[in-house]
């Protein structure tokens, strides 16, 4: 298979962010040893299933199979070289936008008839993951409990709007 010019910027991306990862967290100081370096392949399989789910023509289940392993991957790794298990408990939504947004892209990329079974669940996964961050990272005072108990009908609001907006686009066309 060869590459075309998009392909191998992707490849050329990916290993510069894998280089200087490595390189930033020598230059940070951080006591890592080689054997913590085991979740590597988890993410380099991840990375190669995205590329090949978006630029091979691979399966649709590659590209999420990608993302969970290149995403699973990187806590590992985090978590045996610089985060400590409570710093994974606080960011632990930012890796849940990351996987909106992942599949959000693709879905954008997919003919129109399919499209919205994946931007849906990526928007709703990437609302949540804004509710979750703020929360996460304590923006707001209240726990989310509290929180949950007042301001759940925005969720049947939300709702109502998304269903009146759908009809609205779908009597126009």
């Amino acid at each position: 298979m060869r590459l075309n010019l998009a392909s191998s910027l992707l490849v050329f991306g990916a290993i510069l962010i894998g280089t200087g990862s490595a390189i930033l967290l020598w230059t940070l100081g951080t006591p890592w040893e080689w054997r913590s370096l085991w979740p590597a392949p988890f993410m380099l399989i991840g990375v190669a299933l995205i590329l090949y789910g978006v630029l091979g023509g691979g399966p649709e289940g590659a590209v999420f199979a990608g993302v969970f392993l290149a995403l699973g991957g990187l806590a590992l790794f985090l978590s045996k070289t610089t985060l400590t298990s409570s710093e994974l408990a606080r960011i632990w939504p930012l890796f849940m936008g990351v996987c909106a947004v992942s599949l959000l892209v693709h879905g954008l990329r997919k003919p129109h008839g399919s499209r919205a079974s994946y931007t849906v669940p990526s928007l709703v996964t990437l609302f949540l993951a804004v509710v979750f961050s703020v929360f996460s990272f304590n923006l707001i005072e209240r726990d989310f409990l509290r929180f949950a108990v007042v301001w759940w009908p925005v969720v049947l609001v939300l709702g109502g709007a998304v269903l009146l907006t759908l009809t609205v686009l779908g009597r126009s066309e």
